[in-house]
């Protein structure tokens, strides 16, 4: 038994409008009563009050309701798709174009899924018609979340339509994607308490666009295992409509100035077969790239384009003599569009804005090591022949007879001041150890990562890294030696937990793993990988390797393979020392991964690595102000790491002035404001995290007190929301749904035959649910209560004499 209202207003409203108007009665009251002896002069007020109390607690329309379960009754689970594509209009299926049935014009699948529950005009749904034979629970799954929006166990009403049976969190724009396999797994292993009562069946009320997380058809297939069917029912068109669209677009975050742009515009190309279409790219009102293709009429399509950056740079005019600043980076927005066609579904997704950074400055690496190896000959071309990079050997020689080295400023040469070593970017030290070198060497080498520069040594088999370890420079070093020998007969290699989750070792292409693995003999009779390692397992291995051991803090991110009776080794170290990092590699054969893919994953490891480890160059700068936000481009929802730096009149560095930098959209107004707090006093640095972003295109600038004159030195970042998954596929995969029914026993229906399943659900129940209710405001006790207090009241006036 529950107490519940049904009335007007809630609990909490109609006892505080009882407490306060019984209050303002009694005091009124306590006026006339005050003279009299106690108990009388305030027991008369109490009674009026009380009285008057529950006759405003009838606005509550207070209820006792119960229920009684006779024989057998079934939990029953319905799971209404609420994703992005259930929000399209259609033909049902089997109708003719142009001819719906009267009132469901226009009528999302969604809003269709709805009224075969509720029912449509004055005809009953089926959540009326069984709610006295089955328990039914019904829940909406949008993206990762199965919401509970109404269960026949309460006393709540139906609600009208989804959305408002959805928080007012969420849009109608539905999800982003759908998963109609997690969410629902986890719902129903988890299910509802103990009074939940035993599941006889599950309904999906979906289009089948399933398109993220794990595939429906486990938790299917368990759910038929105990013995509950899961029933289908297919809403949507059976017919993709005709459409084009720009899905997504692959291009590389940055390039060389003197570069070009090569990427990937993946598509929607649902015109009729033989249909021209034409893509194009454009800088504002300046076409770059276009191509015509003939229509091929499928769900997604790729065509990769390439362009000079170099003219695209000299149209914005963004070189230093015209801006007033020094850049060493201008973005380039872009914009990726697809004509639009007769008839065209949707064409709101004909347009795709991106966002490619073109470095105008040459990142510089500094090669060091004590002879010609193969990795080290393999480094050197690798970087050379990439225009973004900048590369100098070094190979170190031995001291002179004097005992002294010699040092000068030509290019090949080892840095011979400070200013000279930080003009790198990042150093490369190979099996080279301190004999070549001075203390004032070890001490810039030192500085220069201490600084933000990033460092990595590459080990070999003659221990120059070992003596280096006992100089001024070991502190640099993130391992330790171990007294075992060289580690060899190495199975492969593989990511540690940590170093799967970097970017620097995941060597696997946007279009997937698979067809990259295939390229690898090793891995030629490999089936479908299940990890990011599979590419790793099917690299060549290390002959040898050294054998180190993490110094403290140092983190794991590569390690080997072990063997029946042995542990992994450590195969790559980082650490970050000062305000830069340094990685260390026990072996020096990565030019081995060359074999027979050439230099796919060598080019893309190095080119990681050093990307992961090194200092984002600032984008802008004038005498006094430098400023960078990274990546031209985020995700909606991420946030962006602001960078700035400060000098005064003389150029040198400031490290305790208020720095905050603006973000502003294109219509002037500031979307964030964000303090950036000092990381690096030394040089002036300061730091600073975004909110979450929204979508849209954004300046960045900096204020700080004394810099005014600074203000216009800025930069942008374009915040583009995820690819587009729902408009895809549009049509009905009645497959999947099929699939989901026969894995477990139960029925599919397309929304036309809904029937079906409603008569499959029908004699899954031998019982019924009795429920009572009891008003209380309307009952005859509630009536003489209220009539007592007054009566009392009357009789106690009476005998103190005030009627």
């Amino acid at each position: 038994m529950r107490l519940q209202s049904q009335g007007e207003i809630s609990w909490t409203l109609a006892v505080l409008l009882a407490l306060a108007v019984g209050s303002a009665v009694a005091w009124f009251y306590r006026r006339e009563t005050r003279d009299l002896d106690r108990p009388w002069s305030w027991g008369l007020p109490l009674l009026r009050a009380a009285a008057i109390a529950l006759v405003l607690l009838m606005l509550v329309g207070p209820v006792f309701r119960w229920q009684r379960v006779i024989g057998s009754v079934p939990r029953i689970d319905v799971f209404v798709d609420f994703s992005g594509s259930m929000l399209a209009t259609d033909e049902l299926a089997g109708e003719v174009i142009g001819e719906e049935p009267a009132g469901r014009s226009g009528r999302t699948r969604l809003q269709r899924s709805w009224d075969l529950l509720t029912g449509e005009g004055r005809q009953p749904g089926w959540l009326e018609a069984v709610r006295q034979t089955h328990h039914v629970a019904v829940h909406l799954v949008a993206e990762d979340d199965a919401r509970l929006v109404w269960d026949s166990n309460s006393d709540q009403p139906i609600p009208e339509s989804p959305l408002a049976a959805w928080s007012q969190e969420r849009s109608s724009s539905g999800g982003q994607f759908t998963n109609l396999g997690d969410p629902i797994a986890a719902r129903l292993l988890r299910g509802d308490g103990p009074s939940a009562g035993k599941r006889a069946a599950v309904v999906m009320m979906s289009d089948g666009q399933h398109n993220a997380g794990s595939p429906p058809a486990v938790w299917a297939r368990l759910s038929g295992d105990a013995g509950v069917p899961v029933h289908a029912i297919g809403l949507g068109g059976f017919q993709e409509p005709r459409d084009v669209g720009i899905l997504e677009v692959s291009a590389p975050a940055s390039v060389s100035a003197g570069g070009r742009v090569g990427g990937q515009v993946i598509f929607k190309d649902l015109a009729d077969p033989g249909e021209r279409v034409r893509l194009q790219i454009t800088l504002a009102d300046q076409v770059v790239w276009e191509q015509t293709l003939t229509s091929e009429q499928v769900p997604q399509r790729r065509v990769p384009f390439d362009f000079p950056v170099a003219p695209l740079i000299e149209r914005l005019g963004a070189t230093d003599e015209a801006t007033g600043f020094e850049r060493t980076r201008v973005t380039l927005p872009l914009s990726v569009s697809i004509d639009p066609i007769e008839g065209q579904f949707d064409a709101r997704n004909n347009r795709l804005d991106f966002r490619v950074a073109a470095n105008l400055r040459r990142r510089r690496l500094l090669l060091v090591d004590s002879r010609n190896r193969w990795e080290t000959r393999y480094l050197f071309n690798l970087f050379d022949r990439d225009p973004s990079w900048q590369v100098e050997t070094v190979i170190a020689a031995p001291r002179s007879e004097a005992g002294t080295v010699v040092r000068d400023r030509l290019e090949g040469s080892f840095p011979a001041d400070s200013q000279s070593m930080a003009a790198y970017d990042a150093v490369i030290w190979g099996d080279c150890g301190v004999n070549a070198f001075s203390g004032e060497d070890m001490k810039r080498l030192n500085d220069f990562v201490a600084q933000g520069g990033a460092l990595v040594f590459v080990d070999g088999d003659r221990d120059g890294l070992r003596s280096l370890a006992r100089s001024p420079a070991g502190q640099l070093l993130p391992v330790k030696w171990s007294d075992r020998p060289a580690v060899v007969g190495v199975r492969g290699l593989r990511p540690t937990v940590i170093g799967s989750e970097q970017t620097a070792l995941k060597l696997a292409a946007a279009d997937g793993v698979e067809s990259e693995r295939a390229d690898i003999a090793a891995a030629a009779s490999g089936g479908r990988p299940t990890d990011a390692n599979a590419v790793w397992e099917g690299l060549q291995p290390p002959t040898e390797l050294r054998a180190v051991e993490p110094l403290p803090g140092a983190e794991v991110w590569l390690e080997t393979i072990p063997g029946e009776a042995s542990d992994p080794f450590p195969a790559l170290v980082i650490r970050r020392f000062g305000g830069g990092q340094v990685v260390y590699l026990p072996f020096d054969q990565t030019w081995r991964w060359r074999y027979r893919v050439a230099d796919r994953y060598h080019n893309r490891f190095w080119n990681q690595l050093l990307e992961e480890i090194m200092q984002p160059p600032f984008e802008v700068r004038d005498q006094y102000v430098a400023l960078a936000v990274g990546s031209p481009q985020y995700a909606v929802g991420e946030s962006a790491t602001i960078r700035a730096q400060l000098r005064d009149a003389a150029g040198k560095p400031l490290s305790d002035v208020i720095v905050e930098a603006v973000l502003q959209d294109a219509s002037g107004a500031v979307v964030q404001t964000v303090l950036l707090r000092g990381s690096d006093g030394d040089r002036g640095i300061y730091e600073g995290r975004t909110a979450p972003l929204p979508v849209g295109s954004f300046d960045v600038s900096l204020r700080a007190a004394g810099y005014q004159a600074s203000q216009a030195v800025r930069t942008s970042l374009l915040v583009v929301a995820p690819p587009d998954r729902e408009s895809s596929r549009l049509a009905q995969d009645a497959d999947l749904l099929v699939s989901l029914a026969t894995a477990s026993g139960g029925v599919y229906a397309d929304e036309t035959e809904a029937e079906r399943v409603w008569q499959a659900i029908e004699p899954l129940s031998d019982g019924r649910i009795e429920t009572r209710r009891y008003a209380l405001a309307e009952s005859f006790p509630w009536f003489f209560a209220v009539l007592g207090l007054l009566t009392a009241e009357w009789w106690f006036r009476k005998k103190t004499g005030l009627v």
